[in-house]
């Protein structure tokens, strides 16, 4: 999923994105309020107030066995450029 279908998702009214990167092992966390965060293996996926209660180390989303692929740090201004 690209930063494009985020948006429209988000603009679909959804309140919570994750994007798992294979890649990398990373997910990154779209909320509907525009901030954006990426959970790393050691991090906890968290369902915060839209699935009460969920909650999932990021690493058992992985196969154990592969190792994580550096990426880029995310872009400051979002996933499609500056806001206006």
């Amino acid at each position: 999923m690209g930063g494009g279908s985020v948006t429209l998702t988000q603009k679909a009214g959804v309140p919570l994105v994750w994007v798992v990167n294979l890649k990398s092992h990373t997910v990154m966390v779209y909320r509907g309020d525009g901030s954006v965060n990426r959970l790393r293996a050691s991090d906890e996926l968290s369902g915060e107030d839209v699935i009460p209660g969920f909650r999932c180390p990021v690493r058992a989303i992985f196969p154990p066995s592969e190792q994580p692929v550096k990426e880029a740090p995310p872009d400051p201004t979002g996933p499609n450029g500056p806001q206006e």
